[in-house]
């Protein structure tokens, strides 16, 4: 009987595992594959330095390699004061995906590691926040969402897009 009952519960924990919802994602995907390279955007992006905004563009590069992603580059245009914003001490490292429940696939992760230098007198660090959400329940694209406080200044963007298709598996 005993023999049964482990034969049944191993089943079922198997079962479990096969048909685990995005909740359980642990890693990224680029492409469909773990190991790829995605352009996010370009799109609109607020920057502020001591309380004033500044609307910018920003495109970002993020590389996966075996599911472990990193922002390898970003820019932002728009403006003399956006051209004179630089990426630091690249690569930021991406966490791993957390799913988040909906309608659509969407997914969070802590982007750390983040700093900039603003027009050369500040130097901007801390950690962002990104938000991962596919077009449909089996997604064809995502979007991207990134917000975060680095210390005298804050980012936010609007919906950047990614290609090819960035999702948490």
């Amino acid at each position: 009987m005993n023999a049964i009952k482990s034969l049944l519960l191993g089943s079922l924990v198997m079962a479990g595992t096969l048909g685990a919802p995005a909740a359980f994602a642990t890693q990224w995907s680029v492409g469909g594959s773990t190991t790829g390279t995605s352009i996010i955007g370009p799109g609109p992006t607020s920057v502020s330095f001591l309380g004033i905004a500044y609307p910018c563009t920003s495109t970002f590069t993020v590389e996966s390699v075996s599911g472990v992603a990193k922002v390898t580059a970003a820019s932002f245009t728009g403006s003399s004061v956006c051209n004179a914003i630089h990426a630091n001490n690249l690569p930021w490292a991406i966490s791993a995906p957390t799913a988040v429940s909906g309608s659509t696939p969407t997914w969070t992760a802590t982007v750390s590691g983040v700093s900039v230098v603003a027009a050369g007198i500040f130097t901007c660090s801390g950690t962002a926040t990104i938000k991962v959400v596919g077009d449909d329940s089996v997604p064809t694209s995502t979007h991207v969402n990134l917000s975060g406080s680095l210390g005298v200044c804050t980012v936010n963007s609007g919906d950047l897009t990614t290609s090819p298709i960035v999702k948490g598996i």
